[in-house]
């Protein structure tokens, strides 16, 4: 082992002129934390967690070139010592009133409507729990404004801020968590309680996943907008497309993709929801396919699968991906990928009078949240949305993988497009699905259903439909049906969903 940690520090220190003494944990938690998440996460989910007191990391000095920190990576993965050695980019945001008086814009937020433009936030505020009351969600990526007038106060804040990015995270939360008060904006779960975790400065984003791990319990929720340039991969920006390719003043995104195709944040990821937290993380704004195979299956479910939620950007009307967005069989839902009113940036109010663009930080409202970052927080609203209604019936809280197929019950499809980004989910369905599990998928067939079911969709049904045993079947006003009536009721009702009970059978 001492023969073994010479040649480690002879090499590092021959490459870049650091030493292993320059090396730093990757995760600064103490053993004991770490040791504790590892054994309660393996015991229960039955996975083998990894050992995350083994990860190290060091800073190369600047002028490094990349011939030689893919010599050194070579060279380290070639010692018997090393199991894993890799080079990690530096990650990016994928992007009472004050006076004078805050317009009400929660006629501007769209993405709160009835499916299938929206998710139907509202019918969850209708249910016991649906505004994602006695859920904590904690926002990881690098700055917020958190003394923003339309924000309830956090729970926790660490780690320093990047003043750059004030107005980012300040959008996500209010998409998330923005107050029920009669001005601004109203977040998907408003009742939830809300943190923030920052990976700016020292922390790295794996460390910053394992401090917002250990801020939340069983069923709390963890939000990933990070995103990281990854391996370049060929696959050009679609053509217009700014967001991917940048412009004058933005930077271009192409190749960027979710932080957990590094094994440290894949590692963290894991720890997470084996212990029982939802992680909601976004896809990244490179327009890429993340089943090309320069990722080595990285994003490949049946390689390895960290657990987490990842979403993609879609148009608002037609679902279709967004030109940035990337997608694959690891994208599991979408949100609205443009024109999310929301905190932050201003244009649509800053404070200062007629909309004038960046004002007062503390008062600045847009109506122009897009990328992988305006999805996220729609889906992890969604998610949170979704727990609360679980916590409310009395239920045991959902797990991470659990809840990314709850979100899909009567989700709204994507466009027809060959990049796979998921649907949108619809939380009339999914609260249902949720609360009443044994509905099973709205399938007609072979559909048994014991007890009371409660299924809100928009179902096509076919002609001559029985319904048998007593059942008594209620359908969405807009749905025309030739139906045999045997020892049934039919009843119609405006508020669209479905019945069955009991022990109904429908053929």
């Amino acid at each position: 082992m001492e023969a073994a940690l010479r040649d480690l520090d002879r090499l590092v220190g021959g490459a870049q002129n650091v030493t292993l003494e320059d090396a730093s944990p990757v995760f600064s938690n103490t053993p004991d934390d770490l040791q504790r998440l590892r054994e309660t996460g393996e015991r229960r989910s039955g996975k083998a967690l990894a050992d995350l007191t083994l990860y190290h990391s060091f800073a190369l000095p600047g002028g490094t070139v990349y011939a030689e920190v893919a010599e050194l990576v070579a060279a380290l993965n070639a010692l018997p010592i090393v199991e894993i050695s890799y080079a990690v980019p530096p990650g990016t945001d994928p992007q009472a009133d004050a006076p004078p008086a805050t317009p009400d814009f929660e006629f501007q937020q769209g993405y709160l409507d009835s499916a299938p433009g929206g998710i139907d936030a509202r019918y969850g505020w209708t249910v016991p729990g649906g505004t994602g009351a006695g859920v904590r969600i904690i926002d990881v990526e690098q700055g917020i404004t958190p003394d923003h007038e339309d924000l309830p106060p956090l729970v926790a804040e660490t780690g320093p801020l990047n003043p750059q990015s004030s107005n980012h995270g300040s959008a996500v939360m209010g998409v998330l968590v923005g107050a029920e008060n009669g001005y601004g904006v109203t977040g998907i779960a408003h009742g939830a309680e809300a943190g923030f975790v920052s990976h700016f400065g020292p922390a790295t984003m794996a460390q910053a996943v394992l401090v917002a791990t250990l801020l939340v319990e069983d069923g709390d929720i963890i939000v990933i907008e990070i995103q990281r340039r990854g391996p370049v991969n060929g696959q050009p920006c679609l053509p217009g497309c700014n967001v991917c390719t940048g412009t004058a003043t933005t930077p271009a995104q192409d190749d960027s993709i979710p932080i957990e195709f590094w094994q440290a944040n894949f590692d963290a990821i894991q720890t997470a929801t084996a212990n029982g937290v939802i992680v909601v993380a976004a896809a990244g704004n490179g327009g890429s396919d993340l089943d090309d195979p320069v990722y080595n299956g990285q994003f490949d479910r049946t390689v390895r699968d960290s657990g987490a939620i990842i979403v993609g950007a879609g148009d608002p009307v037609t679902h279709a991906p967004s030109c940035f967005t990337n997608y694959g069989d690891r994208i599991d839902l979408q949100g609205w990928g443009r024109g999310v009113t929301t905190l932050g940036y201003g244009g649509l109010f800053d404070g200062l009078g007629p909309p004038s663009g960046p004002g007062l930080l503390q008062q600045s409202y847009t109506a122009n949240f897009s990328g992988t970052s305006s999805a996220t927080p729609i889906v992890a609203g969604a998610a949170a949305a979704v727990q609360g209604a679980v916590l409310a019936a009395g239920g045991d809280p959902l797990t991470s993988i659990e809840m990314r197929e709850v979100l899909r019950a009567g989700a709204t499809p994507q466009a027809a497009d060959a990049r796979d980004i998921g649907p949108l989910p619809n939380l009339r369905g999914a609260i249902d699905r949720a609360l009443h599990p044994e509905c099973g998928p709205p399938a007609f067939g072979d559909w048994i259903v014991s007890d009371t079911c409660v299924v809100s969709r928009n179902l096509a049904v076919p002609a001559n439909v029985d319904v048998e045993d007593g059942a008594s079947l209620i359908v969405l006003p807009r749905v025309t049906l030739d139906i045999v009536l045997r020892q049934h009721s039919l009843e119609v009702r405006p508020e669209g969903q479905v019945f069955v009970h009991p022990s109904g059978r429908i053929r």
